[in-house]
């Protein structure tokens, strides 16, 4: 999965701002990846935990935008708190590994953790999560 802002959103800055940000995913990129995640939850609440999930991001030195929405794609897809769980979290935690190559190690994942993290995944973690801290080198 390629995440494309148009030109307009690169050179406005229109992604870095929070609330840009979580219109952004909610009303146009889950409209088109994730339209069944989203019913029955209000836009409001969906924007509040995407806003979060950009919040976890940050923590581990993830800071690009498109970065960012590659992050919170991987909540979806593993669950919100897949960066806790074996594998995600050496990755999550490395503070010299650039981000980009984080979110790319993320989605190739092996299966088997990924699934543990999918099966043991606390929902909660869309509203509070305690995060694991950043490795110290």
């Amino acid at each position: 999965m390629v995440i494309k802002f148009t030109k307009k959103q690169k050179v406005d800055g229109y992604l870095k701002e929070d609330d840009s940000f979580a219109d952004w995913y909610v009303d146009e990129f889950m409209e088109v990846n994730f339209k069944d995640l989203k019913f029955g939850i209000e836009d409001a609440v969906l924007k509040k935990w995407v806003l979060n999930g950009r919040g976890y991001a940050r923590h581990f030195r993830i800071d690009d935008p498109s970065d960012q929405a590659m992050f919170v794609t991987m909540m979806w897809e593993v669950g919100p708190d897949f960066f806790k769980f074996d594998g995600f979290r050496q990755i999550a935690t490395d503070p010299d590994m650039p981000p980009e190559e984080k979110i790319r190690r993320f989605f190739d994942m092996d299966a088997d953790r990924a699934a543990d993290a999918i099966v043991n995944s606390d929902m909660t973690c869309w509203i509070y999560c305690d995060l694991p801290e950043m490795e110290v080198r």
